[in-house]
């Protein structure tokens, strides 16, 4: 709610079968998905745990708004935004 404290899209799990993988699938359902968005001049917030997949969003026009650590693991958090466009 801090990062984007407006109405907004929450992209919460995109995954395609991993036979599948390199064949645009996955940036369709975002690029569909962003592009409602859009239309309904709304944002779009998500979180990866996986840093390749930051330049993955990035290119989809997200931006990364904080780098958290999950408590107790460690592990990376990006949170991102996508502003309509």
């Amino acid at each position: 709610a801090a990062l984007v404290p407006e109405p907004h899209w929450y992209l919460w799990a995109v995954g395609v079968e991993p036979r599948l993988h390199g064949q645009g699938l996955g940036t369709h359902l975002v690029r569909d998905g962003v592009a409602q968005a859009d239309r309904d001049g709304t944002p779009v917030y998500l979180e990866t745990e996986t840093e390749r997949n930051v330049n993955y969003y990035e290119r989809l026009g997200f931006s990364v708004a904080e780098e958290v650590t999950a408590p107790g693991v460690g592990v990376p958090i990006w949170l991102m935004v996508r502003r309509p466009a």
